[in-house]
C-alpha cells in the first residue's frame, strides 16, 4: 500500500516537473515551483529525487514509457510488414505534432547530460532503449522479406534513431515540417524492400509499395 502511494507521489512530482521544465527549461525551473505545482513539500521532493537533474531523467523516462505505449498501440494490429512499417513511421509523424513536450524534455536531458556526467547514463539508456526497440522492429520486418536485408538490423535501427532525433530537434528549434523527410524515408525504405524481391528472383509488388508511399501521411493534412 505504501509502495503504491509512493509511486503515485513520484508520478505527481514528475508530471509537475515536466510542465515546469518544458516551460522554463532545466535552469529556469525551481524545486519550489515543482512543489507548488505538485502540491507536495520541497522536502518530500528531495526525499524522492536528489536534484533537478535526477528529476529530469525520471520525467523523460516516464514520458518515453508513455510514448512506447502510444507507439505499440499504433502498430499492434498490423501483421503485414509493409503496412506495419508505414504505421511505425505514421506513429513517429504523429509524435512530432501530438507530443511536443516529449521533444522539449528530451532536448533538455541531452544538453544537460553534456554538462553533468551524472545525467549521461540516463541519456545513454534512453538512446540504447530506442535503438534496441527499433532493431527488434527491423528484425521482425526483415524476417518476412524474400531475402535478408543487406543492412544489419542494428545499423538500420541506429539510422532511424538518428533520423528521429534529428527531425525532432529541427521541428522543435525552427518549426521545420518533418513530413517531407519522413515521406522520402518511407519511399526509400519501401523501394529497398522491393529490391529484396528482385534479389530473390521474384516480381516486386511495386504498385502496392508506391501506393503505400503516396498514402503517407495518413489522417494529417
Amino acid at each position: 500500500m505504501a509502495e503504491g502511494r509512493g509511486r503515485k507521489v513520484r508520478r505527481r512530482i514528475a508530471g509537475a516537473a515536466a510542465d515546469a521544465i518544458s516551460e522554463r527549461g532545466l535552469g529556469g525551473a525551481s524545486m519550489r515551483e515543482v512543489a507548488e505545482r505538485s502540491g507536495v513539500s520541497k522536502s518530500l521532493i528531495h526525499y524522492y529525487f536528489r536534484g533537478k537533474e535526477e528529476l529530469l531523467a525520471e520525467v523523460v523516462s516516464a514520458l518515453e514509457d508513455e510514448v512506447d505505449d502510444f507507439w505499440r498501440r499504433a502498430v499492434q494490429d498490423e501483421d503485414d510488414p509493409f503496412e506495419r512499417f508505414v504505421a511505425d513511421v505514421q506513429a513517429l509523424c504523429d509524435l512530432y505534432f501530438d507530443r511536443p513536450k516529449f521533444w522539449e524534455l528530451l532536448l533538455e536531458l541531452f544538453v544537460a547530460s553534456r554538462r553533468n556526467p551524472k545525467l549521461k547514463p540516463a541519456a545513454k539508456r534512453l538512446i540504447g532503449r530506442l535503438v534496441s526497440e527499433l532493431r527488434m522492429e527491423a528484425e521482425a520486418t526483415a524476417g518476412k522479406l524474400p531475402v535478408p536485408s543487406p543492412i544489419p538490423a542494428r545499423d538500420a535501427a541506429t539510422m532511424v534513431a538518428a533520423l528521429m532525433y534529428g527531425l525532432g530537434l529541427m521541428h522543435l528549434v525552427d518549426g521545420r515540417d518533418p513530413v517531407p523527410a519522413l515521406r522520402a524515408f518511407v519511399l526509400t525504405s519501401l523501394m529497398a524492400a522491393g529490391l529484396t524481391y528482385v534479389l530473390a528472383g521474384q516480381e516486386p509488388p511495386l504498385d502496392r509499395l508506391f501506393a503505400l508511399a503516396q498514402e503517407f501521411p495518413r489522417n494529417r493534412s
